[in-house]
């Protein structure tokens, strides 16, 4: 009879404490930082995950499930973590698994990784990161607190002007020059 109770109080506990954990959960704001506004096929650039911490919570770890798969002009070539006291659960850096925070960070803005890209198809394309299942991704702060993770960036990505076009354009503005001149002598 006592192990029954005794069974039936952990229950509640589990319970309450589901509870607890879910009903202190938000949705994390997200900041992308492109490391530059004209993205021409064939350029290698960068996009920085900066979890914005308004109430300056205890960053405690963080992952997400990047949609790298369903990108259509650029190639994903793996994040690295932007600090030091980051690192995965698994070892190494990569934010697709549970990445911890040795030492606990409450700063305003924390930028969590470096997303790397290449581009390789002129158009426009959308990166999403998703964690929002509440255990194994996510944002993990201090005192068992949860915010989820559903956030996207739209970017574009430009065709290189062709060699010809561009000396054509030269020659054209020569011609133009010469023009002036023979007609202002």
């Amino acid at each position: 009879m006592k192990t029954l109770i005794s069974l039936k109080n952990s229950m509640k506990t589990c319970l309450v404490s589901l509870f607890l954990i879910l009903s202190t959960s938000a949705q994390a704001g997200i900041i992308y930082e492109i490391s530059s506004t004209d993205i021409k096929v064939g350029d290698d650039f960068t996009i920085d995950v900066v979890f914005d911490n308004a109430t300056q919570q205890t960053l405690e770890g963080f992952a997400f499930d990047i949609n790298d798969e369903a990108l259509q002009t650029v190639d994903y070539l793996g994040d690295s973590l932007f600090n030091l006291d980051f690192m995965s659960f698994y070892g190494g850096a990569d934010i697709d698994q549970f990445v911890v925070s040795f030492d606990p960070i409450n700063s305003a803005q924390v930028t969590l990784a470096t997303l790397n890209f290449t581009a390789h198809t002129a158009g426009s394309d959308t990166l999403t990161l998703l964690g929002n299942d509440g255990m194994f991704t996510g944002i993990f702060l201090a005192n068992f607190g949860y915010e989820s993770v559903d956030s996207s960036v739209t970017f574009s990505v430009t065709d290189v002007p062709e060699p010809s076009a561009f000396a054509f354009l030269i020659c054209s503005l020569v011609l133009l020059v010469g023009k002036r001149r023979a007609s202002s002598k």
